[in-house]
């Protein structure tokens, strides 16, 4: 009698522990780390970050620019994106034709001419997947007084990722910049 109690007990001590690690896996995913209000707020703030890459795209096509700031700027740029070949939109061109942000970068670089580019009708996704969201916008782009209204819609990844503090590691969850349509 007492060895089944033993072995009940130790079945059901070990389908306790693989029933956490199952609900452990399950909390990897955004949503079940943040809050939707917290999700707003990381929302928000992918938001700045679009409006980062386009100053610094503005930036680098200013004729005044120096070489050095130009380097950083695009060092600037590709710390904001998921990759160097994340697909986006050429600003230069009124068709929204899919390039990769390192050739954007490299035709920015001798673009030369006065650009502005201004976010318009910025809308929040409401939809999220385990990973990312949808970030939708109107882009205004003045290039020599000519403007094009630009309409873009551009996957945000929200990660997370193990950084070291001193020795100590510690997960955070950072945002990421993705491809443009």
């Amino acid at each position: 009698m007492l060895r089944k109690l033993a072995v009940i007990g130790l079945l059901f001590c070990s389908l306790s522990f693989f029933g956490q690690s199952a609900s452990m896996e399950n909390k990897k995913g955004m949503k079940s780390n943040f809050s939707r209000a917290a999700l707003g707020a990381w929302q928000q703030h992918s938001l700045d970050q679009v409006r980062d890459y386009f100053q610094y795209l503005e930036m680098l096509a200013n004729e005044t620019t120096s070489d050095a700031l130009k380097a950083q700027l695009k060092e600037n740029i590709y710390a904001l994106f998921n990759s160097r070949n994340t697909m986006v939109i050429d600003i230069t061109t009124a068709d929204k034709a899919p390039v990769t942000l390192e050739a954007l970068l490299t035709k920015m670089d001798k673009f030369n001419q006065p650009l502005k580019i201004t976010l318009k009708k910025k809308r929040l996704s409401s939809y999220f997947s385990d990973d990312s969201w949808m970030n939708i916008y109107t882009l205004e782009i003045a290039v020599n007084n000519n403007i094009m209204v630009n309409d873009v819609s551009q996957k945000i990844y929200f990660q997370p990722q193990l950084k070291d503090f001193g020795g100590r590691k510690k997960e955070v969850w950072s945002i990421q910049l993705g491809e443009m349509e």
